[in-house]
């Protein structure tokens, strides 16, 4: 790629950048307004979607090249009759940071904020492509359909200012980034609630104002919300959960923690056993910690970093992860003829302690619940109903907890080591809003589902709920009866005639190909 653009580029060839990021038009169509050039032209494009890309005066840019991600799938089209060589390669990743105007890195707030973005690196790929020419100019398009080229004029004076301004934006963050104390903030609390041995007590703080902003009971140490939580900040809120826990005898317990852009701290009598201060590269962790006999004080730290706060935290002793095969085993004995199979798909719970209520609607025949937990929560069984559950089998994506509302020694709960077929939805056809041609989704997700739940049971499944955000869920919402399996049946031949149709259209394209009908402009 340096041998072709050595041909292309002097001394007094000028390089202008564009960033794409994808089109309003239904065919990611967008037109490109070049700037007339006495000098020759080298246009650098990186875009996050493969586009379809109209280039206007192309002849009175004096354009000499076009340089593309090497992978975009971008295609090119000249108004002017101006064919240049279109040379493919790996740019700079800059569609991943914010499609403004703004030439400079952005740096998230917080002990473990990150950087994302700035031009400095992209000055420096083109300068080693381009035999130290420098970069004159450049453009952005975020959903438009007609960019000019360039936006920005870039001299050197202004080159030297956005590289001077990134290098003292970074060493800030680097400063920024070294842990700070905040122990003092911490120790501010409410000498009115006692600490529970049942649930937690937990505190919220303000950065900011560095005062604790209240005080109450809850019964998880998890927290969930976007941009401000109890008038705090997101990204200035910091937490304190606190318990005692009671210990009858000497036990292995572990914590687990499922937590992104945040500091957490868990201490237990006095010790820290865990201090997270970066985003953990394993994601769930489980910090395994040994209570001898007695009651022993747990203080679990949270400081976030991000502009949303989404933390999961449980206290566990160490349960029993089943395979589907040792889960027919479990379930063997428990499910006859007239046994109900139910499952629910649940993305996300919308509830501020990341839990979600789960009730089983009444039914005269006994119930197996089948849960597949995408995202980390805690599930509480509500079976005011007095509904007969045999058994409630789970798989948790993250990490989770089950729980009954109404403890029952007769209710089997059996955590899911392998995981089993996720319902995204049920069988749907109708018109795509993008391509406005017929499609059809989760045509066989169901049966996908049904495998799974044969294996274990033998059975089809008899309803289903799948919930994207919800912090309450009825189970089943939609009954599987025999009805419901032809519907599906009928949207499934539907899906295989228009994939027909599909390819059909798709054989006639790469038959116009094959005898020449379209030219590449691609050396």
């Amino acid at each position: 790629m340096q041998h072709k653009l050595q041909k292309l580029i002097t001394p007094s060839t000028k390089l202008w950048y564009l960033a794409l990021y994808e089109s309003n038009h239904p065919t990611q169509e967008v037109h490109l307004q070049l700037k007339d050039s006495k000098e020759p032209t080298v246009l650098f494009i990186s875009s996050y979607r493969a586009m379809s890309l109209v280039i206007h005066n192309a002849q009175k840019a004096n354009l000499k090249a076009i340089v593309s991600s090497g992978d975009s799938g971008t295609t090119f089209n000249f108004n002017d009759q101006k064919v240049v060589p279109i040379i493919r390669t790996l740019l700079y990743d800059r569609h991943r940071i914010d499609f403004e105007t703004e030439l400079l890195p952005k740096c998230a707030t917080g002990p473990v904020g990150s950087c994302e973005g700035g031009f400095t690196p992209i000055f420096e790929q083109i300068n080693s492509f381009s035999q130290g020419n420098e970069l004159d100019g450049v453009s952005f398009g975020t959903k438009e359909n007609m960019i000019f080229i360039p936006q920005v004029e870039l001299t050197k004076a202004k080159r030297q200012e956005i590289i001077d301004e990134s290098k003292r934006i970074l060493e800030e963050h680097e400063k920024d980034m070294k842990p700070k104390s905040y122990d003092a903030l911490f120790a501010q609390t409410n000498p009115t609630l006692t600490i529970p041995n049942k649930g937690y007590k937990v505190s919220y703080y303000d950065k900011k104002s560095q005062k604790m902003v209240l005080s109450k009971y809850t019964d998880y140490p998890s927290i969930k919300g976007s941009r401000e939580i109890a008038t705090i900040e997101a990204q200035e809120f910091m937490a304190k959960w606190e318990r005692d826990v009671i210990v009858a005898m000497d036990e292995e317990r572990y914590f687990e923690v499922d937590n992104g852009w945040s500091e957490v701290k868990i201490i237990v009598d006095g010790q820290v056993i865990y201090n997270q201060t970066k985003k953990p590269a394993d994601g769930i962790q489980r910090i395994k910690h040994h209570f001898k006999k007695g009651v022993h004080r747990v203080e679990i730290r949270l400081i976030n970093g991000w502009h949303t706060v989404d933390f999961y935290a449980a206290l566990k002793r160490d349960i029993k992860k089943f395979t589907l095969d040792e889960v027919k085993k479990e379930l063997a004995g428990l499910i006859t003829d007239n046994t109900k199979l139910y499952y629910a798909a649940i993305e996300s719970t919308r509830d501020e302690n990341n839990r979600l209520t789960i009730s089983v609607k009444e039914d005269k025949a006994p119930v197996v619940l089948f849960l597949n937990l995408n995202e980390s929560m805690h599930v509480e069984i509500d079976n005011t109903a007095k509904q007969k559950i045999k058994a409630i089998v789970y798989y948790a994506k993250k990490a989770g907890t089950v729980t009954l509302k109404q403890p029952s020694s007769d209710i089997k709960i059996i955590a899911l080591n392998d995981k089993f077929s996720y319902l995204a939805g049920l069988p749907m056809c109708g018109e795509s809003k993008k391509t406005k041609e017929e499609t059809c989704r989760y045509v066989y997700g169901i049966d996908f589902l049904n495998k799974d739940i044969q294996k274990l049971t033998g059975k089809n499944v008899d309803g289903v709920s799948v919930e994207k955000l919800n912090s309450q869920i009825t189970v089943p919402s939609v009954v599987m009866d025999e009805q419901q399996y032809r519907n599906i049946k009928a949207l499934q031949d539907k899906d295989k005639e228009i994939n027909k149709i599909r390819k059909e259209k798709s054989d006639a394209y790469s038959k116009k190909l094959k005898k020449g009908q379209f030219e590449s402009i691609l050396e």
